[in-house]
């Protein structure tokens, strides 16, 4: 057909100027620091686990819904993702909600294996 590369030509600018128009709308809702916060301080929670063995982990724990905001019996809080040492301090000084977890958990048992015998 010799309308579908004119067509297709057409497509490719609307999306062009879509994307151009986000990047100065992102550009021009900057802040200072450089960053955006999605989050407030009431619907984010940093975790740190700390084991016996000294290892640390830090987390990042985000509200979610499944329903509706205005539903508070929908709200319920995400999966754990994980986050650096510097990430959970940064935000533990700016005053976000921070909770320091220890874990105590019994060794993990063995479990051995038969060897079977090489000819």
């Amino acid at each position: 057909m010799p309308y579908e590369n004119a067509y297709n030509t057409f497509c490719a600018k609307c999306i062009y100027l879509v994307l151009v128009y986000r990047l100065c709308f992102l550009l021009s809702t900057h802040t200072t620091n450089g960053v955006i916060n999605l989050h407030s301080k009431q619907t984010v929670k940093y975790i740190c686990e700390k084991y016996p063995s000294g290892n640390c982990y830090y987390f990042k724990q985000e509200v979610i819904t499944y329903n509706s905001w205005e539903d508070i019996s929908s709200l319920q809080w995400g999966r754990k993702r994980p986050i650096s040492k510097t990430t959970f301090d940064k935000r533990k000084k700016e005053g976000y909600r921070t909770v320091e977890e220890f874990i105590q958990r019994p060794p993990a048992v063995i479990i051995p294996f038969k060897q079977t015998m090489k000819q």
